[in-house]
Order: C-alpha cells, then sequence, then structure tokens
C-alpha cells in the first residue's frame, strides 16, 4: 500500500512543480511561498478532527517545528533555485537525496556502503555531471557554472536540508506514533509561521504590499499548487508511516522525470533531451542506493 501512496504524491508533486514554476515567472519566491503556505494552513483545516493525544506531546511539537524551519528555508531554496533555472535542470538535483543520505550515515555513524550503493553513488555523480555540463565533456565548464550561477547554492542548501527533515519524518511517525493527520495540520502550521516570520525579516515594511500584490495576481493557480501540495505532503507521510523512508523517498523523486519532461516541454527548456537523460540516469543512481 506504501508504494501506491508513494507513487500518488509522485504524481500530484510534479503537478506541483510545474504549477511553481508557471507562477515564480512573475512572483517572488518569498512571497508566493507564503501566500502557499497560508493557503496550504486553510485547507489543512478538516485534519484537526483526526487529530489524538499523542500529536499534542511537548517533545513532538517540538521537533516538529524545527523540522517545519527548517522545511521552510528548503522550500525557499528550492523556489529561488526554480525561478532561476530551467525546471528540468533543477528539479533531477533534488534525486540527490538518497546519495546525501548514504555518505553521511556512512561518515557520521559507519554505516557500510555495498557495491551496489557505491555503483548508485557513481552513477548519481555521472547523471549529475551529464545534467550540468552542456556535454561539453570539460569538467573546468561545470566548476565555472556552479561557482557563478546562484541556483546552485540554493539547491545545495535545500539537499542538506532535505535530508534531514526526511529523517525527522520517520521519526516523528515511527518512534513518536504521530499521526498523519496531526502531522499534516501542524507542520503546515509551523510552516506558515516560519515562512510569514521570513518574510518579515525580508521585505520588512514592505511585506503587506508584496504580499497582497501576490494574491491579487496568482490566487487561483497558487490554490491550486496548495491541494497538490497537501495532496502529495499527505500521501508521502502515509507512504513513509508504512515504508522505508528511503524507498518512499525515492520512488517519489520519479515525479522529477514527469515535472521535467512535461515541465520542460512546456517552458521550452534548453537541452530537454540531455537533462532527461540526465534525469534517469540520476533516479537509477538514487534506486540502486536505497533498494534492500
Amino acid at each position: 500500500m506504501w508504494t501506491s501512496f508513494a507513487l500518488i504524491s509522485a504524481l500530484f508533486s510534479a503537478g506541483a512543480a510545474i504549477g511553481e514554476k508557471k507562477s515564480l515567472q512573475k512572483e517572488d519566491a518569498i512571497s508566493f511561498s507564503v501566500v502557499l503556505g497560508l493557503l496550504n494552513l486553510f485547507l489543512s483545516i478538516p485534519f484537526i478532527f483526526f487529530i489524538n493525544s499523542q500529536d499534542l506531546h511537548s517533545t513532538t511539537l517540538i521537533i516538529l517545528f524545527i523540522k517545519s524551519l527548517m522545511g521552510a528555508i528548503s522550500f525557499v531554496c528550492v523556489m529561488e533555485a526554480l525561478k532561476r533555472m530551467d525546471i528540468s535542470a533543477t528539479l533531477p538535483l533534488m534525486v540527490l537525496t538518497p546519495g546525501f543520505v548514504a555518505v553521511i550515515a556512512w561518515l557520521l555513524i559507519g554505516e557500510s556502503l555495498t557495491l551496489r550503493q557505491i555503483s548508485g553513488l557513481v552513477i548519481l555523480l555521472a547523471g549529475t555531471w551529464a545534467l550540468q555540463s552542456q556535454l561539453t565533456f570539460k569538467w573546468k565548464i561545470v566548476q565555472k557554472e556552479t561557482r557563478n550561477h546562484p541556483g546552485y547554492f540554493f539547491i545545495g542548501i535545500a539537499l542538506l536540508l532535505f535530508t534531514l527533515t526526511s529523517i525527522m519524518d520517520k521519526v516523528l511517525v515511527g518512534q513518536y506514533k504521530m499521526s498523519p493527520e496531526g502531522f499534516i495540520f501542524f507542520q503546515h502550521l509551523f510552516l506558515f509561521i516560519n515562512l510569514f516570520v521570513l518574510s518579515l525579516f525580508y521585505y520588512r515594511k514592505k511585506s503587506v504590499t508584496i504580499l497582497s500584490s501576490t494574491v491579487k495576481q496568482s490566487i487561483f493557480l497558487i490554490l491550486l499548487i496548495a491541494f497538490l501540495t497537501i495532496g502529495y505532503r499527505y500521501t508521502q507521510i502515509l507512504a513513509v508511516k508504512g515504508g522505508p523512508v528511503a524507498l518512499v523517498i525515492a520512488l517519489k523523486r520519479l515525479s522529477v522525470l514527469l515535472a521535467a519532461g512535461v515541465g520542460g516541454k512546456f517552458f521550452k527548456d534548453k537541452n530537454l533531451l540531455q537533462h532527461l537523460i540526465a534525469a534517469l540516469l540520476m533516479v537509477l543512481g538514487a534506486l540502486l542506493i536505497v533498494l534492500p
């Protein structure tokens, strides 16, 4: 059953990503994130009726708040990267998360890497290189592009934070027995609080004006994205509750192929075929890393 939830999550996630790219063509990443966060919170209100006493435990809520703070920062980083880069070049980089998990586990807690996992890491790196090299086959070019393009900086931060928050998801619904419904409501409550505070620091006195403008210009598109976002987050947490977190992440990353292909065609991305081949390599590498 958890595999079905993971695949549904991937489908919704792909739709949300395409909508996000469309909205970000005229909206600022932070203002878009705050308005989306508010709509997500509104749509998650029905989940209140399914909250149980375990969901209200102080330790659980503290962990979720910290996780949501990291989630807010990582989401804004992805939106900043998506605004600056082609969708078919941005989303495949998120497939690197399982590789990050494997390497961090090896470095920090001494988990061994099998030959299959090492092969997966090599394929992940090959796919990443193919995605960014523009087929110049010159490592120097890749380094220069990575150093000079701010999108890669935002993606790097998001990858690190996504790695940590994915592990925290499993702790919350596994060890602390938080219900998926309680998780969804409190996560979106905390996400909106953190995103709104972030916008106050960033926009200062112009916060209300900028957020109001975003609502007027893009409310219907952002509302559609909110429905898709609630859908993929809820089905993802249902999948995480029932299956291995690494496998859930890997299956969900299949959304990258759909979003990169459909979105890349819609937005007329350059080097789309190359990006899709690279994304396929990266998904294959991720699956090799996480498959038992």
